[in-house]
């Protein structure tokens, strides 16, 4: 057995707490019998990839607080990296939904937070789905606002057409009925 650092086990702790907190409201929606997901919590257990939190370089600035998803669209774009969605601890509080930029490797590019965030699991969508979402008019909030394109996250899932490949793979959680209801 290999021994964790400090640094190790406070990161793992970190992401138990995270995935805890959206497994209990995920449970609190009602299952939907013909639906994949019936949350974005449960969307982002099932199919969330980890990200590591890193201070934002330097050179690159933040953007307006509250806007964590007009921020990452912008700061994507403008330096090639993926957008992602998903759930993030912030030092101080809870369990938020954010949006935030990854590197290839991994990395975690917060134009929100800067380095305030302590862990990240979410969807980082591939640039051409994010484009063709934006055509359909869903400007900025991908999972959050299923609602403008007819819940088809929820209803049918992910697909690798949706998906880059970074960030570290969650291990998927998948609700029981039960939990569900």
């Amino acid at each position: 057995m290999v021994a964790m650092t400090v640094g190790e086990h406070l990161a793992q702790q970190l992401r138990s707490h995270l995935v805890t907190q959206l497994a209990d409201v995920a449970a609190m929606f009602p299952s939907k019998p013909d639906w994949c997901h019936n949350s974005a919590q449960a969307l982002v257990l099932g199919h969330g990839r980890w990200f590591r939190p890193a201070p934002l370089p330097v050179g690159r600035t933040l953007g307006s607080p509250g806007r964590c998803f007009a921020n990452a669209t912008r700061h994507a774009a403008r330096h090639d990296l993926a957008y992602v969605e998903g759930f993030a601890l912030p030092e101080a509080g809870p369990v938020l939904q954010h949006a935030w930029c990854a590197r290839r490797d991994g990395t975690v590019e917060d134009p929100t937070w800067g380095a305030d965030g302590l862990a990240y699991l979410g969807i980082p969508f591939t640039r051409h789905y994010l484009q063709a979402q934006h055509r359909r008019g869903n400007t900025h909030q991908l999972l959050f606002e299923q609602h403008r394109s007819d819940w088809e996250l929820f209803r049918f899932g992910i697909g690798e057409d949706i998906v880059e490949d970074i960030g570290e793979l969650n291990e998927p959680i998948t609700l029981s009925k039960q939990q569900e209801n």
